[in-house]
């Protein structure tokens, strides 16, 4: 767990960069970017998605909301890392902010 904690939030400078690894990491454990290539693409994409300010700011809620609403949540890594619901939801989100952009 200590390598999954070093690997996506502690060697990354901002909350955006953090949660893109996080779930870059989960669709690699999913067969997705597993190339070290495609990985690094993955986590541009998702990251540049989760600098928008609106996107960030829903993470943040999300975040706080399941602190709030869950008792097992004892901190905000805890759901960031770990709860699948809450990484479903803010890919949702980074799928929906790229479809919509105009590239």
């Amino acid at each position: 767990t200590s390598g999954l904690g070093e690997r996506t939030v502690l060697s990354r400078s901002s909350l955006s960069e953090a949660a893109a690894a996080v779930l870059v990491e989960q669709l690699r454990s999913a067969g997705l970017g597993e190339d070290g290539a495609e990985s690094a693409a993955l986590w541009r994409e998702v990251s540049s998605a989760l600098a928008a300010p609106w996107l960030l700011r829903c993470v943040v809620c999300d975040l706080y909301k399941i602190l709030d609403v869950d008792p097992a949540a004892t901190g905000l890594l805890q759901p960031l890392l770990y709860f699948k619901g809450f990484h479903a939801l803010t890919l949702h989100r980074v799928a929906h902010h790229l479809w919509a952009r105009d590239d």
